[in-house]
């Protein structure tokens, strides 16, 4: 989604600027990585294989989906409706 940003401030595109689209690869990198952190100490530390499985990888497919699905949803009509002054 961020590299999506990075293209729609590249074309200058109303809504979209590069400074908001690193924050959201940061963010973005930051949250999955904390992710990934987590779920590879618990399947270390409990002496399991360190494999992503079906679930394990469901989680990672959810949580960047679910992140896409809700930014478009709060900030898709932000957008698209410019600033509230040009009403």
């Amino acid at each position: 989604m961020a590299l999506l940003l990075f293209g729609m401030g590249i074309l200058q595109v109303r809504g979209f600027d590069l400074l908001s689209a690193s924050h959201a690869l940061t963010a973005g990198a930051i949250g999955t990585m904390t992710l990934a952190v987590m779920t590879r100490a618990i399947l270390g530390h409990g002496g399991h294989p360190l494999k992503a499985g079906t679930g394990t990888t469901a989680i990672y497919i959810l949580v960047c989906a679910s992140a896409f699905v809700l930014f478009v949803v709060l900030y898709g009509p932000l957008c698209l409706g410019g600033r509230p002054g040009d009403r």
